[in-house]
């Protein structure tokens, strides 16, 4: 369900670029592990192991490091023409995935 929900996002994020790119930025910011309240839980000793083997930065995300991608999608100056773009925040752990 989790990946079919991402799929949809991404194509969903795509159409609307798409179709309503003249009017409209439509972007996808996507992070990486970002440890908080409702995953703490399952992150136990083994399962972060596997995910720091796998993340070039060998650490969790700090949410503040999600705030100046915010600031530049938010911004028509920086990002005016950024569209129907996803831009990954995860310490390198997509790029170990190839």
């Amino acid at each position: 369900m989790y990946g079919s929900s991402k799929a949809a996002l991404s194509n969903l994020s795509q159409n609307l670029a798409r179709e309503y790119g003249e009017k409209l930025r439509v972007n996808l910011l996507i992070p990486g592990f970002f440890p908080a309240e409702q995953n703490r839980k399952i992150l136990s000793k083994e399962r972060t192991a596997t995910i720091m083997e796998h993340t070039p930065a060998n650490r969790f995300g700090d949410p503040q490091e999600l705030v100046p991608v915010c600031i530049l999608l938010a911004s028509r100056a920086a990002s005016s023409f950024i569209n129907g773009a996803e831009i990954v925040v995860d310490g390198g752990f997509a790029a170990t995935k190839i």
